[in-house]
């Protein structure tokens, strides 16, 4: 979200002052130039890796989800594009970054709240919650975690999918969507509601993230990789399944050989408990 004031030093910080930097010799330029300007900077960070809210919270010092005239200027001048020691040429810089806040606060209350910074992209928040989200869930499965654990975990009702009520439970679990408003959420829902039932289904959040097998499919990825994780080769565990050497796998024989590898997998973790 909006919040978390950029700390001096940060790896994002740094990055965004070699960006930003780029401002300095342009003080000629017209607000629309400076920000078109400001837009290439944003989009360049991007492809380096620093998302625009990353950007954000680098500039919100006090961490309260909105910039201030002066807190932008504060943070400009962290990252070495203004020094406002105090000759004429610096301060008409400093109208200037009024005339660009004044041009991106939407609601005229002499703020940039991340709905407003996130406009200078084209961006709205309900697409960095689609990006950020999806982000997440890949590295999560990266680090281990089954997708599936995920979707049953925000499933509180159990009724195998996940209502807008649900998934805004689940993203404030996550602790880092402070901006978020339940319009955005539900904007979040429909974007992911391909068959548009109103709610999001096992199959629909594995689409999400990139996953185009069905879930039947996406758990018997997961085992055979935890089998794989074992030491043991698919071709001997497919030998395995097939109890009668007819070099097939029936339905009855596929069923027995997961229960198999799932109460094996189960006692090895309990052993590694112990």
């Amino acid at each position: 979200g909006g919040g978390g004031g950029g700390g001096g030093g940060t790896a994002a910080e740094e990055q965004l002052k070699r960006l930003t930097l780029l401002l300095k010799d342009l003080v000629d330029l017209d607000v629309d130039l400076k920000l078109l300007l400001l837009q290439r900077i944003l989009s360049t960070a991007e492809k380096q890796g620093l998302s625009v809210v990353d950007a954000f919270s680098v500039m919100d010092i006090d961490g309260d989800g909105a910039l201030t005239e002066g807190e932008l200027v504060k943070a400009l001048e962290r990252l070495g594009v203004y020094d406002l020691a105090g000759d004429e040429n610096q301060r008409t810089e400093f109208f200037q970054v009024r005339e660009i806040m004044q041009r991106v606060d939407a609601n005229a209350d002499n703020r940039v709240d991340l709905h407003e910074f996130l406009a200078i992209m084209g961006y709205s928040y309900s697409t960095h919650l689609q990006m950020k989200l999806s982000h997440i869930l890949r590295r999560a499965e990266k680090g281990g975690m089954s997708l599936l654990a995920a979707f049953d975990t925000w499933d509180h009702d159990g009724d195998l999918s996940i209502s807008v009520k649900e998934l805004q439970e689940g993203l404030q679990t996550l602790g880092i969507f402070r901006g978020m408003s339940a319009g955005d959420v539900a904007c979040l829902c429909r974007s992911v509601d391909n068959d548009n039932d109103g709610v999001i289904s096992s199959q629909e959040f594995l689409n999400f993230v990139g996953y185009k097998g069905s879930p039947e499919q996406y758990r018997m990825s997961r085992l055979l990789l935890r089998v794989q994780d074992q030491g043991l080769s698919l071709e001997s565990l497919f030998r395995d399944w097939d109890s009668d050497g007819d070099l097939t796998v029936t339905g009855q024989e596929l069923m027995e050989g997961i229960k198999k590898v799932f109460n094996e997998t189960k006692d090895k973790d309990k052993d590694k408990d112990k």
